[in-house]
């Protein structure tokens, strides 16, 4: 019987003339399965964790798709991250949906189910097999694991990345079987985008070389038998010659080199964004353990998804030695196993290394971020582990037909287990009371947590409750600016404003990057008419954060106190540029103007700060008295 590379073979499961309609029952299901999961996030809200700096308080995005805007998206590094085509996309969704926030949720969903069942295409396309690419698909598409990716609006990153990788996929296979430079230059430019949205796409050279593994069968080695290029032991292990489409494995590698430099310049654009991050560095063993322990942890997740949050707490500085020799070992052993099977199930090995290739950049060996573990992780890498068990599987059950009742029961019972988890798991996030109320029961002494879900009661009215838990971070961790920052403005709104400055001071002394500590330090001292301190502070919070409106217009008040009239119209200005609609800032220029005679100036402002808040009722007292011929 000759061999067939698997690119050339029929789909198993369907004949050739049922493919088609088999692949479109499949894309109906898995587009079914993600509107079942994610489609009740249409009346989801932003959560105030990235949501709020990221998109609806950010001015960058709030403007909508400008030129200024996409510059400030390639140059940025805002959250220590750099992923331009992501922030464009956060720019198009204002422009269309604005704060509604359903919108922003229904984009991220049509991008998953995009990417879900592009991801079933190119599978099915590189293994002719229709049955286990819907299977690995489905798997992908409704995990628990996924929820953080699609229902956070802020992992906008997440799928958009994976769209451009599955993309990237597809369009190697397409050159992996027929070779040209238009088809390589079309996988570049794909590659490129996808780094722009998520630059973690650092590893997709490595798993193309997997993919020329199994299933393209492409690497080639002269009077070997170690390269699969199909499912059978067909007696052609002693073949000495190349097939066409094969090329040894050095030539594999060297055509991957432009990928690697695209990946090294992405590189390079990750450690200038992380220049900015100040995290306690850890040592070598912390980092190596800390990795180990990690890609244990998510696989255990894969296979048991309970007690799934957002934000867990950064493992201590001690890792129990135990813990990482167990987590070595453990690795070590599927490792070993999927090396000694690589020729009877070659995909175990692929699906196995893809997982620990794609999980790299996350796991901890590179500092990057505050190194602490989260679902959203597991996105792309843990497609690999469902290719790897779902073609076990296949193949395990392909030459006995009862074996096949047992698969597409055993299959269907994981899946609609699985959509039932991530159903449950999505409901968390309707709101931020919701979401970190699940997140501290499911964690223990998140003081990062308490915080949030403080901020989320406050933002509510419920003060006292704010308060408890804005304490309870206190204790977690004495030296936490965030909690000391929201006990001042707590104790603001309970006009307790020499309690607020304390805390306030204390903030600004554990943080010296918090903006909004030293803007409301500087407010509750120009209330107690310090106007000096006041603007120094005000200056300082400008400086940490050019585009802080309110500090510049903070600023503009207290100038314009000290009777510093032409810098305070300065600081006026400043503020409208970085934030157009802020009526505060034209009714105090409207005073000026009109206090200095400038009646038409005056009006103008006044007009424009009716325009945008309508009930400013001091605003239209002022404007009758313009109007009347008396003073602002």
């Amino acid at each position: 019987m000759a061999c067939q590379p698997h690119s050339e073979r029929p789909p198993s499961g369907c004949d050739l003339g049922r493919s088609n309609r088999c692949q479109a029952v499949c894309i109906c299901g898995l587009l079914l399965a993600v509107g079942l999961v994610f489609g009740q996030t249409a009346g989801y809200d932003f959560i105030n964790l990235d949501d709020n700096v990221g998109v609806y308080e950010n001015p960058q995005v709030t403007h909508g798709l400008t030129w200024d805007g996409v510059r400030w998206a390639f140059s940025n590094r805002l959250n220590c991250n750099w992923d331009p085509l992501t922030w464009i996309s956060h720019m198009l969704d204002w422009q269309v949906w604005g704060p509604n926030a359903g919108g922003h949720h229904a984009v991220n969903v049509l991008l998953h189910a995009a990417t879900v069942v592009l991801l079933f295409l190119v599978l099915r396309r590189m293994s002719a097999d229709v049955w286990p690419s819907d299977v690995a698909a489905a798997v992908f598409a409704i995990h628990p694991l996924r929820a953080e990716s699609v229902v956070w609006v802020t992992e906008r990153k997440d799928v958009l990345s994976g769209l451009f990788f599955v993309l990237t996929l597809s369009a190697y296979a397409s050159y992996a079987h027929r070779r040209s430079i238009w088809r390589y230059l079309l996988v570049m430019v794909l590659f490129a985008i996808g780094l722009l949205s998520k630059p973690v796409l650092v590893t997709v050279p490595f798993v193309l070389l997997l993919l020329d593994y199994w299933p393209f069968g492409r690497i080639c080695q002269r009077g070997g038998a170690d390269i699969p290029v199909c499912r059978e032991d067909c007696g052609d292990s002693g073949r000495q010659e190349c097939l066409p489409h094969q090329l040894p494995l050095w030539r594999l590698i060297l055509e991957k080199i432009p990928l690697l430099v695209l990946a090294a310049a992405c590189c390079g654009c990750i450690y200038w964004a992380e220049r900015v991050a100040e995290y306690p560095a850890r040592g070598a063993y912390w980092r190596i353990g800390n990795a180990l322990i990690s890609y244990v942890v998510y696989l255990r997740q894969f296979f048991w998804p309970n007690g799934l949050a957002l934000l867990y707490p950064r493992r201590g500085p001690e890792l129990p030695v135990w813990q990482v020799v167990v987590a070595g070992l453990i690795l070590l052993a599927i490792t070993a196993a999927v090396v000694i099977w690589r020729r009877k199930c070659p995909y175990l090995l692929v699906g196995w290394l893809w997982y620990l290739a794609m999980m790299l950049p996350m796991v901890g060996l590179v500092a990057f971020g505050n190194e602490a573990p989260a679902d959203r992780f597991t996105y792309l890498p843990q497609i690999g582990v469902a290719v790897a068990l779902v073609w076990w599987g296949a193949d395990w059950c392909r030459r006995q037909p009862y074996r096949r009742w047992v698969y597409g029961v055993g299959c269907g019972a994981a899946v609609l287990t699985l959509m039932a988890c991530a159903i449950e798991q999505t409901s968390y996030w309707r709101n931020n009371e919701t979401l970190w109320r699940h997140t501290l029961d499911c964690t223990s002494d998140n003081y990062w947590v308490h915080n949030l879900l403080g901020n989320a009661l406050g933002e509510k009215g419920r003060d006292d409750e704010a308060r408890s838990h804005f304490l309870a971070a206190v204790r977690l961790k004495p030296d936490y600016a965030d909690a000391f920052y929201n006990l001042g403005v707590a104790a603001a709104h309970r006009n307790e404003m020499d309690r607020a400055m304390v805390y306030y001071q204390q903030a600004v002394n554990l943080d010296r990057t918090n903006a909004k500590a030293r803007n409301n330090l500087g407010y509750a001292l120009l209330l107690s008419g310090d106007y000096y301190e006041a603007v120094k502070y005000f200056e300082e919070a400008a400086k940490i954060n050019p585009q802080f409106a309110q500090a510049h217009y903070n600023q503009g008040l207290a100038l314009h106190a000290l009777g510093k009239i032409d810098a305070a119209i300065v600081e006026y200005k400043k503020a409208l540029e970085i934030q157009p609609e802020y009526a505060e800032a034209y009714y105090n220029l409207g005073i000026i103007y009109a206090a200095r005679g400038h009646r038409d100036g005056a009006e103008a402002c006044y007009r424009a700060a009716l325009k945008i808040k309508p009930d400013f009722r001091e605003v239209r007292r002022s404007l009758k008295a313009l109007s009347a011929g008396g003073g602002p």
